[in-house]
Protein backbone atom coordinates (compact mmCIF):
# COMPACT_ATOMS: atom_id res chain seq x y z
CA UNK A 1 0.00 0.00 0.00
CA UNK A 2 1.25 3.49 -0.88
CA UNK A 3 1.77 5.93 1.95
CA UNK A 4 0.26 9.36 1.42
CA UNK A 5 2.19 12.55 2.38
CA UNK A 6 0.29 15.33 4.20
CA UNK A 7 -0.04 17.50 1.07
CA UNK A 8 -0.29 15.11 -1.83
CA UNK A 9 -2.14 14.37 -5.01
CA UNK A 10 -2.47 10.99 -6.63
CA UNK A 11 -0.82 10.93 -10.07
CA UNK A 12 -1.34 7.63 -11.81
CA UNK A 13 -0.38 5.04 -9.20
CA UNK A 14 1.89 7.22 -7.03
CA UNK A 15 1.40 10.09 -4.62
CA UNK A 16 3.06 13.34 -5.59
CA UNK A 17 4.26 15.24 -2.51
CA UNK A 18 3.10 18.86 -2.70
CA UNK A 19 4.51 20.00 0.65
CA UNK A 20 6.99 22.41 -0.96
CA UNK A 21 4.35 23.73 -3.33
CA UNK A 22 1.83 24.24 -0.52
CA UNK A 23 4.45 26.04 1.58
CA UNK A 24 5.25 28.32 -1.34
CA UNK A 25 1.58 29.18 -1.85
CA UNK A 26 1.07 29.91 1.84
CA UNK A 27 4.19 32.09 1.99
CA UNK A 28 2.87 34.59 -0.57
CA UNK A 29 -0.30 36.67 -0.39
CA UNK A 30 -2.94 35.59 -2.88
CA UNK A 31 -5.44 38.43 -2.61
CA UNK A 32 -5.00 41.61 -4.62
CA UNK A 33 -6.96 44.78 -5.03
CA UNK A 34 -9.50 44.84 -7.82
CA UNK A 35 -9.08 47.18 -10.75
CA UNK A 36 -11.99 49.27 -9.42
CA UNK A 37 -10.19 49.63 -6.10
CA UNK A 38 -6.97 50.67 -7.87
CA UNK A 39 -8.94 53.23 -9.90
CA UNK A 40 -10.43 54.68 -6.72
CA UNK A 41 -6.99 54.79 -5.11
CA UNK A 42 -5.64 56.61 -8.18
CA UNK A 43 -8.46 59.17 -8.30
CA UNK A 44 -8.09 59.76 -4.55
CA UNK A 45 -4.34 60.33 -4.94
CA UNK A 46 -3.24 57.24 -3.02
CA UNK A 47 -1.39 55.56 -5.92
CA UNK A 48 0.31 56.96 -9.00
CA UNK A 49 -0.49 56.28 -12.64
CA UNK A 50 2.70 54.20 -12.82
CA UNK A 51 1.47 52.00 -9.98
CA UNK A 52 -1.82 51.45 -11.80
CA UNK A 53 0.07 50.59 -15.00
CA UNK A 54 2.28 48.11 -13.11
CA UNK A 55 -0.79 46.56 -11.49
CA UNK A 56 -2.45 46.07 -14.88
CA UNK A 57 0.74 44.59 -16.33
CA UNK A 58 1.01 42.14 -13.41
CA UNK A 59 -2.65 41.20 -13.91
CA UNK A 60 -1.81 40.16 -17.47
CA UNK A 61 -3.33 43.01 -19.50
CA UNK A 62 -1.86 43.74 -22.95
CA UNK A 63 -0.02 47.04 -23.44
CA UNK A 64 -2.71 48.56 -25.69
CA UNK A 65 -5.42 47.60 -23.17
CA UNK A 66 -3.35 49.16 -20.37
CA UNK A 67 -3.15 52.41 -22.37
CA UNK A 68 -6.94 52.45 -22.82
CA UNK A 69 -7.63 51.73 -19.15
CA UNK A 70 -5.17 54.43 -18.05
CA UNK A 71 -6.92 56.95 -20.33
CA UNK A 72 -10.23 56.04 -18.70
CA UNK A 73 -8.68 56.53 -15.24
CA UNK A 74 -7.22 59.89 -16.25
CA UNK A 75 -10.65 61.02 -17.47
CA UNK A 76 -12.14 59.94 -14.12
CA UNK A 77 -9.45 61.98 -12.36
CA UNK A 78 -10.28 65.04 -14.48
CA UNK A 79 -13.98 64.62 -13.70
CA UNK A 80 -13.25 64.37 -9.97
CA UNK A 81 -11.18 67.57 -10.11
CA UNK A 82 -13.90 69.38 -12.06
CA UNK A 83 -16.55 68.24 -9.57
CA UNK A 84 -14.43 69.44 -6.64
CA UNK A 85 -13.85 72.81 -8.34
CA UNK A 86 -17.58 73.22 -9.03
CA UNK A 87 -18.41 72.41 -5.41
CA UNK A 88 -15.82 74.90 -4.21
CA UNK A 89 -17.25 77.58 -6.50
CA UNK A 90 -20.75 77.02 -5.06
CA UNK A 91 -19.60 77.35 -1.46
CA UNK A 92 -20.70 80.79 -0.20
CA UNK A 93 -17.94 83.04 1.03
CA UNK A 94 -18.31 84.36 4.57
CA UNK A 95 -19.65 87.90 4.77
CA UNK A 96 -17.16 90.24 6.42
CA UNK A 97 -18.74 93.37 7.90
CA UNK A 98 -17.24 96.63 6.69
CA UNK A 99 -14.86 98.38 9.06
CA UNK A 100 -16.63 100.65 11.52
CA UNK A 101 -19.98 99.24 10.63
Amino acid sequence: MLSRPAFAVCVGVAWLDLTGFASELLAHPRKRLTFAQMTTAFVDGIVSVDEVANYLHEEGYREDDIAILLQIDLLKLQAAHAKAAAKKAKTPKPVVPPPGG
